[in-house]
């Protein structure tokens, strides 16, 4: 807090006095350390010629945070300005900016320029930044492609440049980057598993995705097992999520907050409750009793079981209560048929000045409907129109439902 006040000083005196470039540029990283991503761009502003080549990248994801394209173009310009437009890592930051800010066709024209240049077309580094942005973009036969260009040119994919791809692809397309994989020897990364284990649970080849697991070198890594665990879930096979859960203690895999949500999934799809109260001891256990994440899982398993108490409970327990701790005990009140109850604790969440998301007005709005307390409705309808929130679908058809 101190250091941000001491920075808004220093943007104030650059305005005002002679710059030290590198205490400009250090500043400029330190608004963006500190997320005063704004700020950055301003200081930026004050000198655009004194930045160097290493502040740049730093400032495109400012820009990119911000989903500014506006400043994104000016940061361009100003790098074509001072000659930096061949610094292959500058490259790849445009790229990336122009892709997340929705201008994708400006990041393929950056692209197409820096791998006309000798020396710069065999950086993967380039060549995954633009795959990336194609598949993202839906642009599945550009991807490919693009992929194929890149071998063709003497390129050799990454496990990332494999792993992108995976993430996109349906079975067929997928078991042939597989088949490369195995032809180019991609031993033990971390990256492939996942995005294999992946790709075969998201088509319904959960044999398949089960061999890759099983088949693993090291299976030391989390991400692995939780993505094995939500395959099985996505596959209806919630028996054996939670087989693979209690295998995982087993093997003392250390958990993250992520392995927790699927499997209390799989007890909410076996109705295994027991189950659930073993999982949340172990998230006691493994020190996970103030993560909002976690508990917002558990909060939603204890409702959807019907264990009302139990969902209750685990609300209280929580200090720092977040949006969607607070939507998960208004919804279970809501499916539990506890009506009264979720408009106490919508109007509890506002006297703590917690902003409602549309999640949580369609449940009200469907609440008032239900138990025919159209004020309720109507006054939440009102609040909508002083203070409109992101267009939902469920909202609308809350509100067409409660004044039908």
């Amino acid at each position: 807090m101190h250091q941000t006040v001491r920075l808004s000083r220093q943007l104030s005196h650059y305005e005002t006095s002679h710059l030290n470039p590198a205490l400009f540029n250090s500043n400029i990283k330190a608004f963006i350390q500190h997320g005063q991503f704004t700020k950055a761009l301003q200081l930026f502003s004050v000198s655009p010629l004194s930045v160097t080549n290493f502040t740049f990248p730093s400032l495109l994801k400012a820009s990119t945070f911000l989903s500014n394209l506006n400043y994104g173009k000016t940061l361009h310009s100003t790098i074509i300005q001072v000659g930096l437009h061949s610094d292959p890592y500058i490259t790849t930051s445009l790229i990336n900016m122009y892709t997340k800010c929705g201008s994708f066709s400006s990041a393929v024209n950056v692209f197409e320029e820096m791998v006309t240049r000798e020396g710069f077309v065999k950086d993967v580094t380039l060549w995954n930044s633009l795959l990336d942005g194609y598949l993202k973009f839906g642009q599945i036969n550009e991807g490919l492609a693009h992929f194929n260009k890149m071998q063709a040119l003497g390129v050799l994919p990454d496990a990332y440049s494999l792993s992108i791809l995976l993430g996109a692809l349906g079975l067929k397309e997928g078991k042939q980057i597989h088949g490369y994989i195995v032809r180019h020897i991609f031993k033990s990364d971390p990256f492939l598993e996942t995005a294999l284990i992946g790709m075969y649970s998201s088509c319904s080849q959960i044999m398949e995705a089960w061999f890759v697991f099983d088949h693993l070198e090291d299976k030391s890594n989390v991400v692995v097992w939780n993505v094995m665990i939500g395959g099985f879930l996505e596959n209806g096979g919630w028996e054996w999520s939670l087989k693979l859960y209690s295998l995982m203690k087993a093997e003392n895999v250390k958990f993250v907050s992520e392995s927790f949500s699927s499997s209390l999934s799989a007890c909410v799809y076996g109705d295994v409750v027991d189950f659930g109260r073993q999982a949340h001891c172990d998230l006691i256990k493994m020190g996970f009793e103030n993560n909002p994440f976690v508990y917002t899982s558990l909060l939603s398993m204890y409702g959807k079981c019907q264990f009302v108490e139990d969902a209750e409970n685990v609300f209280r327990q929580v200090l720092d209560k977040g949006i969607e701790l607070w939507n998960a005990m208004i919804s279970t009140f809501v499916c539990n048929k506890y009506f009264f109850a979720s408009f106490e604790v919508y109007n509890k969440m506002r006297y703590n000045a917690i902003t409602p998301d549309s999640f949580t007005i369609s449940n009200v709005l469907s609440c008032s409907s239900m138990i025919g307390i159209y004020n309720v409705g109507r006054s939440v309808h009102a609040e909508l129109v002083k203070r409109p929130i992101e267009n939902s679908t469920a909202v609308q058809s809350a509100l067409l439902t409660m004044y039908w």
